[in-house]
């Protein structure tokens, strides 16, 4: 059992870091952004848009994907209570955004590839468990090799004239 006792506040500002990285990248490409991150309805953090085009991004940072080479993608966000996470209730046309904090790498996926993968493929469930405050959440997390679906990867030194996703 692995317990994050990393506050939700430090999470929120690491998380920003990615947010932050992918929307200086869209935007070098020609895209206005447009932070949403505080409308969680909505189910993602970036709106970019550029020619008529909107791309709905969600951002997940990372700090260890660089070293395991997986994706964690949460299936259920509170095990007790059988509540589906972001990845079972995204929308298949929005692009998760995986920010690599320590190589500064953007890996973009396409929801629906991600899910298709998924579905279609053997991956590894696994239980985690973390406090928010005083309260210990347990969530459901897929491990997917990062390396075997189709995405693209972006850094500071990627030609960024033309499309972005």
């Amino acid at each position: 059992m692995e317990y994050d006792r990393r506050t939700f506040a430090t999470k929120k500002q690491i998380g920003k870091l990615g947010e932050r990285f992918t929307a200086k990248l869209a935007s070098s490409a020609g895209y206005e952004v447009e932070d949403v991150s505080n409308q969680y309805e909505l189910g993602y953090d970036l709106i970019a848009r550029k020619d008529g085009k909107e791309l709905h991004l969600e951002v997940k940072t990372d700090n260890r994907m660089w070293e395991t080479k997986n994706l964690c993608l949460e299936a259920i966000t509170n095990v007790e209570k059988r509540k589906k996470g972001w990845f079972k209730t995204m929308a298949d046309d929005t692009y998760i955004c995986f920010f690599d904090a320590k190589n500064e790498l953007l890996h973009c996926y396409l929801a629906k590839d991600l899910r298709d993968y998924v579905n279609n493929n053997p991956v590894r469930y696994r239980e985690t468990y973390e406090y928010e405050g005083d309260y210990l959440k347990s969530a459901q997390i897929i491990l997917v090799d990062m390396r075997n679906i189709r995405h693209r990867t972006f850094n500071w030194f990627n030609e960024m004239e033309g499309e972005f996703l």
